[in-house]
């Protein structure tokens, strides 16, 4: 497993488990967080998450699966946060999340 900071708050996890383990990895991750004493907190940290996963045949598929595991996140942010939403890997949804991310670093440019 590769583990790195994707983002401010966000990082990025190369897995090569099978996906019904890698749930479970992740599942333990949330349960063992929300466990974890945060006293100097006034609000208890949570974890919200997307993943995909598939077959990469190289750096296209890889940057495609980026994109859509980071639509998958903010579908599992908008549904309430501490909540993980994920899907196998599809090029047609992968293609819409690279045009969508595209479009937002024009607008910030």
């Amino acid at each position: 497993m590769i583990c790195d900071i994707y983002g401010g708050d966000e990082f990025l996890v190369l897995s090569f488990r099978e996906q019904p383990s890698f749930q479970d990895d992740v599942e333990r991750f949330q349960r063992h967080l929300k466990d974890l004493p945060f006293d100097d907190l006034t609000r208890q940290p949570t974890m919200s998450g997307g993943y995909t996963w598939g077959l990469c045949q190289g750096a296209v598929d890889l940057r495609k699966m980026f994109a859509l595991a980071d639509h998958f996140l903010y579908q599992a942010k908008e549904a309430g946060r501490n909540r993980i939403h994920c899907e196998p890997f599809d090029d047609q949804k992968a293609e819409i999340s690279l045009h969508e991310i595209g479009n937002l670093i024009d607008k910030s440019s």
